[in-house]
């Protein structure tokens, strides 16, 4: 009777999601097809572990990490190797099993350098995350829902990267009823997207549910792209039918403002001049936030990978690839096939404008979730490099 329930909940959903989407696409001849078959080939692999892996100490907006490991010191994949710098900081963790090297400068994606934890990988190693703890999650207060996102080293990627756990704390008199989830990813790469909400139904189940739980507020919003539907047709055949959330397809560009638009279009609201979504109720969180949170919260783990989209021009294997932080880009490139000198590629994050990776040398970070290769002559000058 319950398992008829459930999959009476689900088809309900996925009908619901129909009509709402079908309301609001932007005219019946929709390139949805083509939109689909450009990321639906893509296969998701494990990418493997480059020589040396580096861990930049500052990540996002806030202070950078404290490196709490030292040159010669063995640690595990998962191990915590740098620790958080007040509240606007989140730690770093080990992602793969090694021995540091040195801690001291290395190239960052922008052509800029900083502090970073340079780990030489043992090859002969398992490879096993070795570090965490279970914890039953609906057992935790909001206070310690905050305290683990910080500790899992989550950064939210919507109008600028920031820890996501300064989300989940309001200021005195603040009261928010709608967590609204970003999941619209932005073309041409939205396979990244379009994974998340097609194989992690469960784990965004459980990290809105976290969300909810912490900020006291009665229901969430996914926020899905009109006709980018494969996804979302996934995710809400398998969301439980008891869910207090729902999809919502709209027609909301991705960029700086992505939080306003977003607040405005699901809720009607207007969030003041200078103000955060909190002004109107709402949070907005990045769907790749969500999904952390419930993957890594229940384990007492750390944030160590990425599913990385690699696309563009003279890609040999196009694709997703499950790819450790800190990973060089030039690896991830050569591993995909790309065979050109000096590529040219743009930097895609988990929402906001693409940027050019100026050092190819950098490293991959929590935020970023593609590589789009140029056309060799797409101008600039080729060479990558960090001095």
């Amino acid at each position: 009777m319950m398992q008829q329930r459930a999959a009476r909940g689900s088809e309900t959903r996925q009908l619901k999601y129909m009509w709402l989407l079908k309301k609001s696409a932007p005219s019946p001849r929709s390139h949805l097809g083509e939109r689909v078959q450009a990321t639906a080939p893509f296969s998701c692999r494990r990418l493997p572990f480059a020589a040396e892996l580096i861990v930049p100490l500052s990540q996002h907006v806030g202070a950078p990490a404290t490196p709490i490991v030292r040159e010669g010191q063995e640690v595990v994949r998962g191990e915590p190797i740098a620790r958080a710098c007040g509240f606007l900081s989140v730690p770093m963790h080990a992602p793969a099993t090694g021995v540091i090297r040195k801690i001291g400068p290395a190239p960052l994606p922008g052509g800029t350098g900083g502090e970073a934890i340079h780990l030489r990988v043992y090859p002969a190693a398992t490879q096993e995350i070795l570090y965490g703890a279970r914890v039953r999650p609906e057992t935790l207060t909001p206070k310690q829902i905050v305290h683990a996102v910080q500790d899992a080293g989550i950064v939210d990627a919507c109008a600028e990267i920031v820890p996501a756990h300064t989300k989940l704390v309001l200021e005195e008199g603040q009261s928010i009823d709608t967590v609204i989830v970003n999941a619209l990813g932005p073309a041409p790469l939205c396979a990244t997207t379009q994974h998340v909400l097609s194989t992690q139904a469960a784990q965004i189940s459980q990290g809105l549910r976290l969300a909810l739980q912490s900020l006291g507020a009665q229901q969430g919003l996914i926020a899905v792209a009109s006709g980018k539907s494969v996804g979302a047709l996934a995710l809400a055949k398998e969301l439980p039918s008891w869910a207090e959330f729902d999809l919502r397809p709209v027609r909301v560009q991705s960029d700086s403002e992505v939080e306003e638009r977003l607040v405005r279009a699901l809720t009607g609201r207007k969030i003041p001049a200078g103000a955060s979504a909190a002004a109107a109720r709402c949070v907005v969180l990045n769907i790749q936030t969500i999904a952390q949170m419930g993957a890594l919260l229940p384990r007492s783990q750390g944030h160590i990978e990425n599913v990385v989209a690699v696309a563009g021009a003279n890609v040999p294997r196009p694709g997703l690839y499950v790819t450790p932080l800190g990973t060089p880009l030039l690896f991830i490139l050569r591993q995909a096939g790309v065979k050109t000198k000096h590529p040219q590629v743009l930097l895609r994050h988990a929402a906001g404008p693409d940027l050019p990776a100026l050092s190819l040398d950098a490293p991959l970070t929590k935020s970023q979730t593609g590589l789009i290769v140029l056309p060799e002559n797409a101008g600039a000058n080729g060479k990558n490099r960090f001095s």
